[in-house]
Parts: C-alpha cells; structure tokens; sequence
C-alpha cells in the first residue's frame, strides 16, 4: 500500500490505518508542491512536482480572455448571448461582502483559484451591507475609496482571467446611511422601497453611484464595461412573498425584526386605503364589491332528530366493545370504547353523518365542542358518501387536510372552529363528514356539530374608507373575509412590486447600465412572483436543496439529509423550473446542497444535467468564501455554504464547469408550455404558502394537482403569461397518456435519451448520464456492476462517478480523458446527530473523504495509459492497467479521487 503525506496538507482521505493527507484542491496554492511516496516494502521514492507539471486547469478549457472581448452580454431569446450572437452561458461562484473585498495579494490568488475552478462569472453579493461593505460610513448615501479599490483590483483581474461578473444592486442595505426613520425598517432593508418614496430615492441614489463608478483598473465606467455580465437590482426580496410570510402583518415571528413595523406599518396601510380609494371611490361601492352574507344554515341535523340524515357509527374490528349513546345531563354525544384481548392494535372507530352535499370552490365552516376522560387526538374526516372509510377526503385542501389530522382533545371542553374551501363536492353528490375516534380507549364527548356555509364579512366594525381605517389582513388569518377582498390585498401587492420593478429598470438604463438587468430571484410569491419578474430582461431563482432548519452555527438545527437522487418526494429537475418563462434567459443565481449533508456528492451530478437539457442559462453556486482568503486557517469546511475549503465541490466543479459551459449534454428536444393568466395567478395566491406544487400547479388547483414530476426530467418545461381572455393551461390535459406513464415509471428518460434516472425504489435509485463527451452514474451505486458507452465500473460504496473529455473530442476518441470519483465527506473529529442531522462538533482539519474502491472499464483510444492523480492534479504516479478488446481495465484506489487516461 502506498502512504502519501503532502507537507502543510488540510485534507485527508483515510484508508485503513493509512491516511491520505491531501491539499486543499486549487484552493490554497503554493509555489511548489511535493510529495514522498513510500511503497509497500517502505522504500522511499521522493518525486518533485512543480505546477507547470499540473494537469488540472478548466479555466484553460471554458475560459476565453479577457472577459468583455465580445462587447456587451444581451438577453436574447431564452439564451443570454454577445453582440455578434455568440451564445454565453455562466457557471459561477458567488463572493459575499468581504469575500468581494479582497487584499490585493489576496486578489490574485482568488482570481487563480476560481479560473482554474473554471468559474466564467463571480456574483458580487452583499456589497451594501453596512457592516465592512462599500458604503461609507456618515449620515448620506456614498461609496468607501478604500473598499471599492479592493473591488475595482479585484474585478480587473478577474476580468484579465476571462471571469464575469454579476452585479447585485440591493441586497442588504438598510438605508442607514439617510434620513429614513431607522425604527420599522425590516432587516436588510427590504420592502420598505416598495411603498416608500424616500427609500425608492435612496435605492436610485445607490444605483446612479454604481452605475457612474469608474475602476482605475480598467479604466470603465461599471455601465461601460462589459466584463459585468448582468445586474440584478434586488435580491430575495418582494411584497408578495413577504405577505404570504405574514412580514407585512407582523405575523413572521413575534416581534422579528423581518416584519414590517412602526411608521412603515402605518404608511403601507394608508397606501392600501389610497389604493382601495382610487379603485371603489365610497364605502358603499367597496362594501358591495367584497359581498359580506351571513353564515349559512346548519347542513347536518342534530344526533338526536329524525330528519333523515343519518348518524352513523362504525368500527373495524370483531372483539371491539364500543358504544356511542346520549348524555342529557351533558347534552353531548358520548363513544365509550373498551379495547378487547382480540381487538386489533389500530382502532379506527368512526361517528359521523352523510347524505348532504357541498358545493367545490365554496366556503365553509366546521365547529363542534370536545372533551375526553384522557389527553388525546382525533381526526375529522370529509368526503364523497361513498367513498371507503378511513380517508381524510378529497373536499380538504393541504392545510386543511393538516389541521383536521390531529385535533387535540383535553378533559375540558373545549370549542373548536374551521373555515375551509371545499376542493370537491356538487349538488348531486352526498357528502360524508365523520369523526375518527382512533384507537384510544376511554369516552369521548361530542356536541353543537354544525358544518354550514361560512360567514364572509364586508367591513369589519371600525373599518371606513372615508377615514382610511381599512385594514391589511393577513391571508392565512382571513377566512372570514369575501374572496374578493382577500384579491382586492394581494393585487395590491403585486401592483406595488411591479411598479417598483418598472420604476427601477427605467432609471438603471437612464443610469447608464447596459446590461441585462433582472428584479428579484424570490420565488415564495407563486405565479404572481413569476409574473412580476417576467417584466424584467431574464428571470432568476435559488434552489437549495435540503437547507438545515438554522444557518448559524451556534444554533442546533435540523437537516433532514435528503438524497437528489433517490428521495421519493422532491424531484429537483421540477423545482428548479419554478421561474422559468419562454423566450427568457433562466439564471440560477444561488444552488447548494450544503454541508454537512451525507449526500452533497449528488446535487452537481443531477442539477447540471438537468439544466442542460432545460436549457438554463447559468449555474452559480452559493458561495465560495466571505472572507479575504489570506486570513482563512484551519483548513476545513466551517460553514454550511462556503465551499473554499470543499473539497467534494471543488472537485465537481472543475468537473461540471467543463461539462456545462461546452455544452456536452444536449438541450431537450421537445418543449412544453404552460399558460397562465394574470387572474387565475392572483386568484391562486394563496396556495403557495405550502410550497409542494412549486408554483406549476394548473385549473385542478382545489383538487391538489400539478403538472407530472416526470415531465421535467424528460422534455423542457416553460411556463407563459398570457392575457385574461385567454385560458390557463389545465394540467390534467398536459400529455396525459405520458404523463400518467411517468407517474408509475421504474425509470425517467430524457427525450434526448441521455439521461436515465432508475427510481424503483429509494434503495436502488441512480441516475446515469450518457453523452458522447461527458458520461456519469450517481446514487445507490455500491456493488452494482453499472455503465455507460464508454465507461463500466463496480464500486464498495455509494459514489458520483463522472467521465469527461479533456480535449473536446468523444470520449472513445479522446486523448485526455478524467475520471473523478466523489462520495461523502466529514471533519476531523465531527460529531453528528444521526436523526436530525446536527453537528454538535464541527470538528477540525483534515476534510476526511469516504473510501471509495473497485474496479472501471474505460471504451477509449489505444495507446491511453492510467495516471493516479492527486487532489490537486499533480500526477502520482502510472498505473497498472490491461486492455480487454478495446476497454483498458485497471483498479480504484481509495487514495485517488481523479484518474487521466491519456497518451
């Protein structure tokens, strides 16, 4: 066995009672790198390496200097693109704050690493934030000399490495620096600008200095040079998303200070009233469009009248000693239950009444009173009369679905109130509503059962338009309000949002900025937060993947270690499209599946494929560092996000920016299109707080349904706004015999017929890409013989195996061809909870990677031999290999995470 030691190494790849000690990969660089080796018979080989002899270099593959050579980046069609029509894509790092503020020998390291990471565009994020950003400290708005040298250095030598930038306008700037009332704002300063004329006016402010700047360096203008790709003017920001949150009705958390609070509460309410003003003109006119009535009669009869409809009582078991009789003295209902020696383990016992109808898309109201003799829970149930017992129902949306499961019930009585919509029902189909008693022994008492149809108040007492007193309800704190009323608030929204966007996009380009310029990437709002981006030159969006609960170390937080490949739920190639609309560049401008997920191997292997066969235009990973990466020590991952001291990440990125920016999986051959209308977007609001259907979901909304997952993984999927006398597109008519296929299908394949994803089951889920220049196999792949066109192998663990051609040709006709191998990863020493995910011990350096061993194949040209290379690149040393026909076979040693085929 061989034992290799590089001196100063962070990190560790352990084998045995060996430990492979391993450099952090291009992150911290040196003038020379050695290594001793020493063979099994402990004879000592010593070989030096200096870095011209490394091999591992994207940026001398993907990159094309100086960055800008083309003029200036124009969103055209859904690509973005150069003056002369040269398509460009992006694959980036972001650099928060300080990580953008680098000393200038800091600079050109960073500038090294990221190119030969092969990063084309850096996303400078965070530069107005009041603690050590560009903003100079004072009582008005200007720009630090000495902070925006470090930037201007910085962007210059980016720019010589052939690297991008985005620029991010608005992302945490308080308005500090300004005569704002300082008490309301929320944190990061967001939303106030939507309704408030003087932040509006400081946010311009802060663009015209951006835009105006002049580098030395280059000796442009920010709005001349054409090196800064794209400018993103706000980030996670909205009035859409932030009223769903309840942060425009101090309902985010008790007194957080991401509410909206003080005099900006005061001044969005009498926006809303001015608004609400302009529309109705007089109370009348507003109270008879929001359509106040009064609750509707009881639909169930009371236990104990003879009206017809029937109460009913059942239970599921022989041996089961129930009973349900009257209690006068309470005047309640009472079910006594006695579980017997046969009875089966789970009860389902069931009260309830059936024969009366509902109506779908109507409002209801459930109440009851409740005791029991013990502490328990019960369920309500509600649905066709003569559907099988034991399901909640079809008539119950999602969240009311939740709140009907598990009802608590105390030995006090205790009243309890609903209002819902039905999602189901018609006159001439009965409806059943029963109480699931569960299987709790003991009595259970029931009284003043009436489900009707719901109240819907006008104006609230003390609410007047003359005087302005109109409230802001919050939405999910509004089921007594008229349909209209709650539309009247969130149109209110959409229309401030939008008009900010407008506002702001024209004063960007009177400021200069030629660029394509985008709004917002937040997309909590639904199709209203998609409509409102469209407005914009290219829409955006974040997907992490698997976030934990908390993102401060100190804090204990929950990471539910969810696997892309193999978790029966999410299927990421269907939420990564939430904002993607035809004929627009789609950027994803912050992904990560972070540390310290065992599965953070798989997020690259399935999100690159997936966007190229969408046809996204870039990828920009969350984040490489906040910090000037002359003061980082301890090297080893530290946070949840910063990936500098990464070695699973970096080494996929220089593997996935090569396969992405050369476009070796092609795009899918086949679009669907999905269309919506601005009225249904607002009439469907609400129903993305729950975030399950991502904001796809089509006309069968009540009924829960949403486009197939399926589809995103076979064709390319983009969503269109068209005008209100136009129809949204009705899901369940998508390519339905496709669609229904794909629901039950063993394995997802892309119309290219590049991609397969086998998902028979969460055990034995992997996903394979086979293209002719890029080949890969990832997720439950340990012990299983798998491969591809040019590539078989058979591991001992789990693992990303990737494929890629270093010379642009095909594989098979190669004379460069990596293989790299990435699994799991861990601190030093780091102690993690296996349930939740928590580390209570983040542990110190060296990084330790899984043990990752077996055997591969590799279809390639003749005369190719195998090279060992270590994390940097550097070659270790040749490997025994053989040829089979036309295959060369040889071993995967734990030690090694890359292995050169070349001749």
């Amino acid at each position: 066995m061989w034992k290799i030691r590089f001196e100063g190494a962070p990190y560790m790849r352990r084998f045995g009672k060996y430990y492979l000690v391993i450099f952090a990969i291009l992150a911290i660089l040196s003038a020379f790198w050695y290594f001793n080796a020493v063979g099994q018979e402990n004879s000592p080989q010593t070989v030096s390496l200096h870095p011209g002899d490394n091999l591992l270099d994207a940026g001398a593959i993907v990159l094309d200097a100086p960055a800008g050579k083309y003029g200036f980046v124009r969103a055209e069609g859904d690509q973005f693109s150069f003056e002369g029509g040269r398509m460009f894509k992006i694959w980036g790092t972001n650099l928060y704050l300080r990580g953008a503020l680098q000393s200038k020998e800091s600079a050109e390291k960073l500038a090294d690493q990221l190119a030969k990471l092969g990063y084309n565009l850096v996303r400078l994020h965070g530069l107005d934030n009041v603690d050590g950003g560009i903003l100079a400290q004072g009582d008005r708005l200007a720009l630090d000399a000495e902070a925006m040298d470090k930037l201007d250095y910085l962007i210059y030598l980016l720019k010589k490495k052939g690297i991008y930038i985005d620029l991010n306008v608005h992302v945490n700037n308080r308005y500090e620096h300004s005569d704002l009332p300082q008490t309301g704002i929320p944190i990061d300063g967001k939303q106030v600008h939507y309704f408030s004329e003087d932040a509006e006016k400081h946010l311009r402010t802060y663009i015209e200095l951006l835009a105006s700047h002049l580098n030395p360096y280059t000796g442009l203008a920010y709005r001349d040079e054409p090196a800064i790709a794209v400018v993103e003017l706000l980030n996670e920001d909205g009035m859409l998303q932030a009223s769903l949150a309840g942060q425009l009705n101090g309902k985010y958390e008790a007194n957080s200070a991401k509410n909206v609070r003080g005099s900006y509460d005061l001044l969005l309410t009498q926006k809303w009233n001015e608004w609400l003003k302009q529309r109705y003109g007089t109370n009348k006119k507003l109270s008879d469009a929001w359509k106040g009535r009064e609750a509707g009669p009881n639909l169930l009869s009371s236990p104990e009248s003879k009206s017809g409809l029937d109460w009913f009582f059942k239970t599921n078991a022989e041996g089961l000693q129930s009973t349900v009789s009257y209690d006068s003295g309470l005047r309640a209902i009472r079910i006594s239950t006695n579980k017997l020696a046969k009875a089966p383990e789970k009860l389902h016992i069931q009260y309830g009444q059936k024969g009366f109808s509902m109506q779908r898309g109507e409002r209801y109201e459930l109440q009851f009173d409740v005791k029991a003799d013990s502490v328990r829970t019960i369920a309500v149930e509600l649905t066709n009369a003569s559907e099988a017992n034991g399901s909640l129902g079809t008539y119950l949306g999602d969240e009311t679905r939740k709140e009907f499961e598990e009802i608590p019930v105390t030995t006090s009585w205790e009243h309890r109130r609903y209002v819902f919509t039905s999602y189901d029902g018609s006159p001439d189909v009965p409806a059943k509503l029963d109480f699931a008693v569960g299987d709790s022994t003991g009595k259970l008492y029931l009284k003043n059962i009436s489900l009707r149809i719901a109240e819907v108040q006008s104006l609230s007492p003390g609410e007047s338009l003359e005087l302005g007193t109109v409230k802001r309800t919050y939405i999910f704190d509004s089921e007594d309000d008229s349909k209209q009323r709650t539309q009247d608030l969130t149109e209110f929204y959409y229309e401030l949002e939008t008009g900010l966007n407008e506002r702001l996009y024209k004063y960007a380009r009177s400021a200069g900025f030629r660029q394509p310029l985008s709004f917002n990437n937040w997309y909590n709002g639904g199709n209203l937060s998609t409509l409102a981006q469209s407005k914009g030159d290219f829409t955006d969006n974040h997907i992490f993947w698997d976030p934990p609960s908390s993102w401060a170390r100190s804090q204990p937080f929950t990471m539910n270690n969810r696997s892309p490949v193999s978790d029966p739920e999410k299927l990421l190639p269907h939420m990564m499209m939430i904002q993607a609309i035809k004929d627009k560049p789609y950027l994803l401008s912050e992904v990560n599946n972070t540390f310290p997920s065992d599965y953070e191997y798989e997020f690259y292997p399935v999100l690159v494929p997936y966007c190229s066969l969408q046809g996204i235009g870039g990828i920009i990973q969350y984040a490489y560092t906040d910090a000037d990466i002359g003061t980082l020590k301890d090297d080893y991952v530290k946070s949840f996000l910063y990936t500098v001291n990464d070695p699973v990440m970096n080494i996929q990125s220089f593997v996935y920016s090569i396969a992405f920016l050369k476009g070796y999986v092609q795009p899918a051959r086949e679009e669907i299109v999905l269309n919506y209308t601005k009225s249904y977007s607002l009439s469907t609001f609400k129903q993305f707080q729950d975030k399950t259907n991502y904001n796809l979901i089509g006309t069968d909304w009540r009924k829960g349904i949403d486009l197939s997952k399926g589809l995103f993984a076979a064709h390319r999927v983009r969503k269109q706004f068209v005008p209100d006398n136009e129809s949204t597109t009705n899901v369940s008519e998508v390519r339905p015999v496709e669609a229904a296929l794909l629901d039950k299908a063993d394995k997802l394949q892309s119309d290219t017929g590049e991609l397969t994803w086998t998902r028979q089951s969460p055990e034995s889920s992997y996903l394979k890409v086979d293209a002719p220049k890029f080949q890969s196999l990832t997720g439950r792949i340990a012990t299983k013989s798998l491969y591809t066109s040019n590539l078989s192998i058979q591991l001992d663990g789990d693992a990303s195996v990737s494929l890629l051609s270093l010379d642009d040709q095909a594989i098979g006709n190669s004379s460069k061809v990596l293989l790299s191998i990435t699994s799991s990863e861990q601190n030093t020493g780091q102690t993690k909870d296996p349930v939740t995910g928590n580390l209570s011990n983040w542990g110190t350096a060296p990084v330790i990677l899984n043990e990752i061993q077996g055997t591969a194949k590799v279809l390639a040209k003749a005369g190719v031999k195998v090279y060992a290379l270590n994390l940097q690149g550097d070659v270790v040393s040749e490997l025994e290999s053989s040829r089979e026909g036309e295959w060369v076979r040889f071993r995967i040693d734990k030690r090694y995470p890359w292995y050169l085929l070349s001749n």
